[in-house]
């Protein structure tokens, strides 16, 4: 009897936690409350000066491509007694701030016309001198064409690439061409002659000042894969002023068909079903009652006899 005793308790023990688990793990987490500051909370803010000197160039962005010659350049300086600002070897400005001034902005109006007036990659440095006489420098790239294009991260519904495209005033016409990896290309006429898509300055957004167009990949039946977009610029004259290359890889989106029902995201998913988490304990809940009670059954009888 002794030991019918601890194996009933066994059992009820073993299913009160397996009950205590399975409510905790289907409760939502509390969400924690924001506690007021009371009055007499007194905030103190201490702000490090770096003593070495810097100045960090915060515009243009390193690697960055412009359409414009208008590149206004921007830097951060901290503990600086002078900041020299160079494009290349040329030296364009020189920075001494006011002696209460540890810590600023300082912005340049730069144009690469002042340089060159062809298409070129530029250097930007700063050189900062600390009170101490000591020098740091910050350096970033930056190139001025007449186009520049980049697709953008999330494509049409189909799976078509969506391409971005700036121009400056010389640009009257872009075409973009695209090819494979094997380097054939993919808009082409029943013939199999290449037939690049053409674009104009009227197919630019007012808003964006952008140039965007969604490639037809689908259309000609592409394949999946990796393709390069070149996109050519030429002025009214039809003469060519510049190009830039980019890659994208293209997956095609299979349409759904509207007549299936679309199966709800309960947050739970088993194999091919998708059942709610909740619907998922209480089953488990059933199941591990009726076991328990099965067993607590044979416990009874083995003990009556």
């Amino acid at each position: 009897m002794q030991k019918t005793k601890k194996q009933l308790l066994g059992f009820a023990g073993l299913a009160a936690v397996g009950i205590m688990t399975a409510v905790a793990y289907a409760m939502p987490a509390a969400a924690a409350e924001d506690v007021p500051r009371g009055s007499g909370d007194v905030n103190v803010q201490v702000q490090v000066y770096d003593s070495k000197g810097m100045a960090k160039i915060i515009s243009p962005s390193d690697r960055s491509v412009f359409v414009e010659p208008n590149v206004p350049i921007t830097y951060q300086y901290e503990g600086v007694t002078k900041v020299e600002t160079y494009v290349g070897d040329k030296l364009i400005d020189t920075f001494v701030p006011e002696s209460d001034q540890a810590v600023g902005t300082h912005t340049i109006d730069f144009s690469v016309l002042s340089i060159s007036d062809e298409e070129a990659d530029y250097t930007v440095k700063t050189i900062a001198t600390s009170v101490y006489g000591t020098t740091r420098e910050d350096i970033v790239t930056f190139s001025y064409r007449a186009v520049s294009a980049e697709f953008k991260k999330t494509p049409a519904s189909n799976g078509d690439p969506i391409i971005d495209i700036e121009v400056n005033s010389e640009v009257a016409q872009v075409a973009v061409n695209v090819y494979n990896k094997a380097g054939d290309p993919l808009f082409v006429d029943k013939d199999g002659k290449e037939v690049p898509i053409i674009l104009s300055r009227d197919d630019i957004d007012p808003v964006t000042g952008k140039i965007t167009k969604i490639l037809p990949f689908a259309d000609y039946n592409a394949a999946n894969g990796p393709y390069t977009a070149v996109v050519i610029a030429r002025n009214a004259a039809g003469n060519y002023i510049s190009m830039v290359t980019l890659d994208t890889v293209y997956t095609l989106v299979k349409p759904v068909d509207p007549n299936l029902p679309d199966t709800p995201n309960t947050g739970f998913t088993i194999g091919d079903l998708n059942i709610s988490r909740v619907d998922y304990l209480i089953t488990g809940l059933i199941v591990f009652g009726v076991v328990s009670m099965f067993a607590l059954y044979l416990v009874y009888r083995k003990s009556r006899r």
